[in-house]
This record gives C-alpha cells, structure tokens and sequence, in this order.
C-alpha cells in the first residue's frame, strides 16, 4: 500500500472498523534483548517483550504497533497507540480523523 493510512479504504457503515490487542512475543536468545527488554518465568534466557497492536479488520492491514519491555503494562501501550492516533502521528490526519473514529464510543481502557 502507498502513501499513507488516510486513502481510499473498506470501512463498515463509513466508519473504519478497529481493533487493539497486547501480548508477549518471545525475542531470539540474545543477552543485548534480554537487557532491555526483560524475562519471564523459570527460564531466564528467553527475551520476552510487550506488544499491542492497532488492526484495521475490514482491511487487513495493521495500522500502529508498540514493543516495549515486558514489565510496561498491556494497557498502558494500547493508551500511547491511541494517543499517537489522537495527535494525528502514523498518517492519520490529526484530531479530525480521531472524532472520525471515536464519533459515538467511549472506549475501555
């Protein structure tokens, strides 16, 4: 896809159809990644970071990620990815685009 995130895209009922999701994703076994962004479990070998994706579901396209060390808060990432979206950083065409996608809704974070 070119240019960026405001083109021409599917959306459901003319609002873009949204979702955020956090995990922990497994890094390879290197000392430099376990450093910053930490360990988990009996294995202390293993870097494991913290992720929380922005998915836009009608288009199959993942429109904003943050990693962070495990240790940050599952919640705290989906804020920042909704606060950037809310500034207009990643293309999103600033405050407009955020009433565009909140017009209604209260989200739970």
């Amino acid at each position: 896809m070119e240019g960026s995130y405001n083109e021409e895209l599917n959306d459901r009922r003319g609002y873009p159809l949204m979702a955020v999701d956090g995990s922990r994703i497994t890094l390879p076994p290197d000392e430099a990644l376990r450093k910053y962004y930490g360990v988990i479990g009996n294995d202390k070998t293993v870097a494991t970071a913290r992720v929380s994706v922005l998915y836009d579901i009608e288009n199959d396209i993942t429109a904003d990620a943050k990693i962070e060390p495990v240790s940050k808060d599952e919640r705290g990432l989906a804020r920042n990815i909704l606060t950037r979206l809310r500034r207009g950083e990643r293309g999103w065409g600033g405050g407009g685009r955020w009433s565009y996608l909140t017009a209604g809704i209260r989200p739970k974070i």
